[in-house]
């Protein structure tokens, strides 16, 4: 049955029905952002975070969707591509903070690359 209400959800999201992608999304939200919350150890602001990325990526997406399989299945694999890629990337910014100070030199040096990183963070 879910199925086949997803199938027509979504073949009239892709006809351009925004209230069959606010059908969707009310869905499936709750057990994304479940998911979400546990991966963010509580962090329900991440989790928030995420849980938006991911139906961006999907309706940035949905024309590709074949239904090939149950729609939750793809929902779920864009979130663990979602959450494993914050978290990859978090790990490697991470590492280079830990990098950056390791070579630092002196208590100036230490101001500057502070000062360089900020900005970078910004950007």
């Amino acid at each position: 049955m879910k199925t086949i209400e997803d199938y027509i959800l979504i073949r009239k999201i892709k006809a351009g029905d925004t209230e069959a992608w606010e059908k969707l999304v009310n869905k499936y939200y709750n057990q994304i952002f479940s998911f979400c919350v546990r991966r963010c150890l509580g962090d329900w602001v991440l989790a928030l975070d995420l849980t938006q990325d991911i139906f961006l990526k999907v309706i940035e997406n949905i024309e590709k969707y074949k239904f090939s399989g149950k729609f939750l299945n793809y929902l779920f694999t864009i979130t663990v591509n979602v959450c494993n890629n914050y978290y990859n990337k978090k790990k490697f910014t991470q590492f280079e903070l830990v990098e950056n100070f390791l070579n630092l030199g002196s208590a100036k040096g230490i101001v500057s690359n502070l000062i360089t990183q900020e900005n970078v963070n910004q950007i």
